[in-house]
């Protein structure tokens, strides 16, 4: 199934009403980003998270490739994932939603940080297990551009923005339950830079949802 084509059919009213910022305060956050390469904010509260922890449940799962690139490169994964969304999952509205609110933040910045409609066309649910070791140090591809968001779901865990790969002199970026990392993507206010990140010290089973554009899907 096509995730913009599914996105595109419009959020339930009630998704959109559920976002916690306004337009102009996702629209500050956003501005935030030219000079921070990524925070978070509280987006959604325990109603919402709950019903899509509950639907994160019933996804098919397959076990992420426990290692990605060689040598000085090397990322290490410990952690599921879906990509793949039944029709009728809550999971589309709730990307429209976010995604409207987004359209509405960049309509109020001037200059533009971000050329023409944003849509997330990549869509990704991950299940870290309690006691995993999470992802070490990476940094996002470069395909995906604008923005990049990850939206908490359940569980503990904490998420780091580390200066380069080796995470030395990581900072801890908050992400309780209900909160949503922003993170800047290529393009974003004319830069190309990306940030490193990564998770570890789940207790709890964690789920997030993360929210991209990936430019070989536009």
């Amino acid at each position: 199934m096509s995730t913009t084509a599914s996105i595109q059919k419009g959020p339930p009213p009630r998704y959109g009403a559920a976002l916690r910022p306004t337009a102009a305060e996702f629209a500050a956050a956003i501005d935030r980003l030219a000079a921070t390469p990524l925070l978070s904010l509280p987006l959604i509260g325990p109603e919402i998270c709950a019903e899509l922890a509950a639907a994160a449940q019933t996804l098919p799962y397959r076990r992420a490739t426990p290692v990605v690139g060689e040598a000085d490169r090397r990322v290490t994964q410990d952690f599921e994932l879906c990509m793949d969304f039944p029709a009728d999952s809550p999971f589309w509205g709730f990307a429209a939603a976010l995604e409207g609110l987004t359209n509405a933040a960049l309509e109020l910045l001037q200059p533009r940080p971000f050329p023409g409609p944003f849509t997330f066309n990549d869509l990704i649910v991950q299940r870290y297990a309690p006691g995993c070791a999470g992802m070490s140090p990476h940094r996002d591809h470069i395909r995906y551009v604008g923005l990049i968001a990850i939206v908490v779901l359940a569980g503990d865990g904490r998420f780091w923005h580390s200066p380069d790969r080796s995470g030395k002199g990581s900072t801890e970026i908050p992400s309780p339950v209900g909160s949503l990392v922003l993170m800047r993507g290529p393009d974003l206010h004319a830069r190309r830079d990306r940030p490193f990140h990564w998770v570890d010290g789940n207790s709890r089973e964690r789920l997030s949802f993360g929210l991209r554009h990936d430019l070989e899907k536009a």
